[in-house]
C-alpha cells in the first residue's frame, strides 16, 4: 500500500470518529450546554457552533475571554512539562533498558524489574507527594543538598521573581508562554534557572510514573532481538558484543516502544494536569480545574477542551505510526 494512501486513510479515519466523540461529549455536557429544543436540534446547534469556531468563553480567577486565547496562552505551559519529561524519560530510558536488557546479571534484572512494579503501581499524585517530602523547599528532608536548605520549589513557576519584566503579563511570558524557554530567548538566564528549579519535581514526578514503562519495553525489545539468528551471526563474524547491541538489539528492540508513544504522550498530558494543579503550576491543567469548578458558566468551553483533545491524541498517534513505518519499512501497512 502507497505510503500517502495510508495517510489519507487514517485521516479521513478521522472524521467519523470526531463526530463519535462529539456525540458523547454532548449527551454529557447538554445540561450545561447553550442549546435549546430537542435532542437533536440541540445537538445540531452544538455542531453548529463549533463549526463555526464558537468553542465559548472562560470565566474563572486566573483568566476570563474567548476559550481560543485561554488555550493559547496555558497549553504551552502543559507542552513545556511534557516536553521536559519525554527527554529525561528517553535519555535515562533507553540506555538503561537496553543495559538490563543485555546484562547476564540476574540480580540487575531483579531490581530492574521492583523498580517497575513499585512505580508503575504508585499513582502519580503519591510519587509527587514523596518527592515534594523529599526534596522540596523547607519540608524536604534532603533540602540541604540544595544549599542554604532552600531544597527545590514546590509551588509555581517562578514569576513572583519577575519584576518590571516587559515580556511578562500577568504571570503569562512571550513569545512562547513557556517561562524557562522564554527566559533563555531573552537571555534572562537567572529567570530561566529559576523556572527550571520549579519545573524539577514535576517533571522527575511524570518520568518516574512512565520510566518502568519505557524500562520494561526496551529490556524486552532487547532481549527479543538479541536471541535473533542475525544478531548470532553478526557476533559469530567477530562484531564484538556492545556494538551488536548498541547497533543492533537496542535500534530493533526500541521498535515495540515506539507503538506505545503516542499512548504515552496522552498519559503525560493527563499526568500533567493533575501535577499542575497540585504544585499550583498556572498551566492548561489548572484551568480546567477552574472551568470544572464553575461549570455552568464554562460548559462550551469544557466540551471544547474534550473535543480539542480527542484531535490532539488523534494526530499523535498518527505521528506515531508514520514514525514507524518509516524507521521499520518491513511493516505491512
Amino acid at each position: 500500500m502507497d505510503l500517502r494512501f495510508y495517510i489519507l486513510r487514517r485521516v479521513v479515519v478521522i472524521i467519523p470518529t470526531l463526530f463519535l466523540l462529539s456525540f458523547i461529549t454532548f449527551i454529557f455536557a447538554r445540561p450545561f450546554l447553550p442549546v435549546y429544543g430537542s435532542f437533536s436540534n440541540g445537538y445540531l446547534s452544538f455542531l453548529s457552533m463549533i463549526f463555526h469556531g464558537n468553542f465559548g468563553t472562560i470565566s474563572t480567577s486566573i483568566f476570563t475571554g474567548p476559550f481560543i486565547i485561554g488555550f493559547e496562552l496555558y497549553f504551552p505551559v502543559t507542552v513545556e512539562i511534557v516536553i521536559l519529561t519525554v527527554i529525561l524519560t528517553f535519555v535515562i530510558g533507553v540506555p538503561l533498558g537496553t543495559y538490563i536488557g543485555s546484562s547476564r546479571i540476574k540480580e540487575t534484572d531483579f531490581i530492574a524489574r521492583i523498580f517497575s512494579l513499585i512505580f508503575y503501581s504508585m499513582p502519580l499524585f503519591w510519587i509527587a507527594m514523596i518527592l515534594e517530602f523529599t526534596f522540596g523547599s523547607g519540608i524536604g528532608v534532603f533540602a540541604g543538598l540544595f544549599g542554604n536548605h532552600a531544597g527545590l520549589p514546590v509551588l509555581g513557576q517562578g514569576y513572583s521573581s519577575t519584576t518590571n519584566v516587559p515580556w511578562i503579563s500577568d504571570q503569562v511570558s512571550y513569545p512562547t508562554h513557556m517561562l524557562f524557554f522564554d527566559s533563555l530567548l531573552h537571555g534572562d538566564f537567572t529567570l530561566a534557572y529559576i523556572s527550571f528549579l520549579h519545573l524539577i519535581i514535576p517533571v522527575i514526578a511524570l518520568t518516574l510514573s512512565i520510566l518502568a514503562i519505557i524500562i520494561r519495553y526496551i529490556r524486552a525489545g532487547v532481549i527479543d532481538y538479541s536471541s535473533n539468528t542475525y544478531t548470532r551471526n553478526a557476533v559469530a563474524r567477530g562484531i564484538g558484543q556492545k556494538r551488536v547491541v548498541m547497533y543492533y538489539s537496542r535500534r530493533n528492540g526500541f521498535f515495540p516502544s515506539a507503538t506505545i508513544i503516542g499512548l504515552i504522550i496522552a498519559y503525560l498530558l493527563t499526568g500533567s494536569l493533575l501535577l499542575e494543579y497540585f504544585f499550583g503550576i498556572r498551566g492548561l491543567g489548572f484551568l480546567i480545574v477552574e472551568i470544572i469548578g464553575n461549570i455552568g458558566a464554562n460548559g462550551l468551553a469544557m466540551a471544547s477542551l474534550v473535543l480539542v483533545f480527542g484531535i490532539i491524541f488523534m494526530i499523535v498517534n498518527i505521528v506515531v505510526d508514520l514514525v514507524y513505518v518509516i524507521l521499520n519499512p518491513e511493516v505491512n501497512f
